[in-house]
């Protein structure tokens, strides 16, 4: 009777004891524990997603090979319409193109490559016949039309053209001067310094005789015709820099304009070229560019088959 009694006191105690440990257990509330990353990689995400500097160069853009200058820069040259990267970069100074005064004019200016009958490249539309600049002058004329040259950029009186061609080639010699002189019309030529003395472009001798002309004006297309978005700040400068100090000293005067190879800029272009020039010339059309700097003047983009009412749609007033 004895032991009954004693299993039985032992079977209510396991059974108390069991139910005390079952409702501790329910008692305690569930630990979620947050990884300590989530919040740093979060942070992380945000920071990485901001905006890079305007004029801060990618490695992308570093590595960019530079345009070799071995080859005809008709055959190196992009066609004109192409403005490569010119859409992305920043405008920071005063627009040049405002309200004109009533009875007052802006430039009407023009960009031309090769003055030439015979076709020797892919890119034939920059090769103008010397028959159609001939007879661009004369509507010109009839026009009324004053000359400027690239670096006398201005608000005119009168109807103003500012005449421009770029790389320097042979045939500005040639064909082009002739024509100019015939008409008392002035042009500005864009050189490609390292170019000059080479075969098809024009040499030190007749760039003197153009310049001491009076007629023809001639200014910065950079040293090696690169692309300068693509270089660094001191490479820029060196093209500058190269370029300047070649056409001052076969000339004898200064340069004060630049054409942007292909057309090309970036922020970090725009930051360093008022240190060299007063005024820049784009490859976009005057006809897209509702506003623009002195550093990114557009150009009408005057290609070969151009004849006299086409032209005429550009200057006529």
């Amino acid at each position: 009777m004895k032991i009954k009694i004693v299993s039985l006191l032992l079977a209510v105690c396991f059974l108390l004891t069991s139910c005390a440990l079952f409702r501790d257990h329910t008692d305690e509330k569930p630990q979620t524990e947050v990884p300590e990353t989530t919040v740093d990689t979060a942070r992380d995400s945000e920071s990485m997603s901001e905006s890079v500097p305007e004029g801060t160069t990618s490695p992308e853009e570093t590595a960019a090979p530079a345009e070799s200058t071995s080859e005809s820069a008709a055959e190196n040259t992009e066609p004109p319409e192409t403005e490569a990267h010119a859409e992305t970069t920043a405008q920071t100074e005063t627009t040049v193109k405002t309200d004109v005064p009533v009875g007052s004019f802006e430039p009407e200016a023009l960009m031309y490559h090769l003055i030439l009958e015979e076709v020797y490249s892919v890119y034939e539309k920059l090769f103008v016949r010397p028959t159609e600049f001939e007879t661009h002058l004369t509507v010109l004329d009839e026009l009324g039309y004053e000359y400027l040259f690239a670096e006398e950029w201005r608000i005119t009186e009168t109807p103003s053209v500012i005449i421009t061609l770029d790389d320097g080639y042979e045939d500005n010699y040639t064909n082009m001067f002739p024509i100019l002189k015939a008409h008392g019309a002035k042009a500005t030529v864009f050189l490609v310094t390292s170019l000059i003395d080479t075969d098809g472009y024009l040499t030190r001798a007749q760039i003197k005789e153009m310049s001491d002309s009076g007629l023809v004006s001639f200014q910065c297309h950079t040293a090696n015709h690169v692309d300068l978005s693509y270089q660094s700040a001191e490479g820029v400068r060196r093209e500058f820099t190269e370029s300047v100090s070649i056409i001052e000293e076969i000339t004898g005067k200064p340069v004060r304009a630049i054409a942007y190879p292909a057309g090309s800029y970036n922020a970090t272009v725009l930051e360093i070229v008022p240190e060299f020039f007063d005024f820049a010339y784009t490859t976009k059309s005057p006809n897209s560019t509702p506003e623009y700097t002195s550093y990114t003047v557009p150009r009408h983009y005057i290609a070969r088959g151009y004849g006299r009412d086409l032209f005429a749609s550009f200057v006529r007033y």
